[in-house]
C-alpha cells in the first residue's frame, strides 16, 4: 500500500492542463499499464487497485502520520516484491540493464507514458500524440540508454564516476 498525502485545489500560480494531484498520476498510470498488460507481463509491478481519499483514523497506527493532515489522504494498492533496488554496481549485469531499457520501451510503446516515477508520469493519449510528447518519449530513452553505457564503464572502474549524473545511489 502506498499512501499518498492529500491535496488541495490548485493554486492561483500553478500551470493549468497539469496533472498536480500524485495519486492521480499514479493511479491512472499503473490502470493504464495495468489494461494493456504489462503488470502481467512482469514489467511493471501487478496494480491491485486505489482507494480515494479515505479517513486514516481507521488505519492506526500504521498511518498516524496522516491524521493531521488538511486533506485526506489516497492510496495505491501494489503486489509487493522482494529483494527489489535500483541497480548499482553491487548488482549491476548488462541482462538487467537491457531488461530496464526494454521494459521502457515496452512501457512508452503500450502506454505512451514518460517515467519520471509513477507518482509524477505524464500519461497520453497513444492514438494522438504530439511532436512534442514524442520527443520527450525519444529524450527519455536515450537517457536510460546513455545510463546503460555510462554504468558500463563504472563497472570497470570500479566505482561510480558516469553515473553520478543519474543520482541513482550505489
Amino acid at each position: 500500500m502506498k499512501v499518498h498525502h492529500g491535496r488541495g485545489p490548485r493554486r492561483y500560480y500553478e500551470q493549468e492542463g497539469r496533472g498536480l494531484d500524485i495519486h492521480v498520476l499514479e493511479a491512472t498510470t499503473y490502470t493504464r499499464l495495468k489494461e494493456q498488460g504489462l503488470c502481467d507481463r512482469g514489467i511493471v509491478p501487478d496494480f491491485l487497485g486505489f482507494m480515494r481519499k479515505f479517513d486514516p483514523s481507521l488505519c492506526q497506527p500504521h498511518l498516524r502520520k496522516f491524521l493531521d493532515d488538511e486533506y485526506p489522504p489516497s492510496a495505491i494498492f501494489l503486489e509487493y516484491i522482494t529483494s527489489l533496488g535500483m541497480i548499482n554496481l553491487r548488482n549491476y549485469t548488462p541482462q538487467r540493464v537491457n531488461n530496464l531499457l526494454k521494459g521502457i520501451r515496452q512501457i512508452h510503446k503500450t502506454q505512451r507514458v514518460v517515467w519520471l516515477d509513477f507518482d509524477r508520469a505524464e500519461t497520453y493519449d497513444k492514438d494522438h500524440i504530439t511532436v512534442r510528447e514524442d520527443d520527450l518519449i525519444n529524450e527519455e530513452e536515450a537517457i536510460v540508454m546513455e545510463f546503460k553505457d555510462a554504468i558500463a564503464v563504472d563497472i570497470v572502474k570500479g566505482k561510480f564516476d558516469e553515473t553520478y549524473l543519474f543520482s541513482f545511489g550505489s
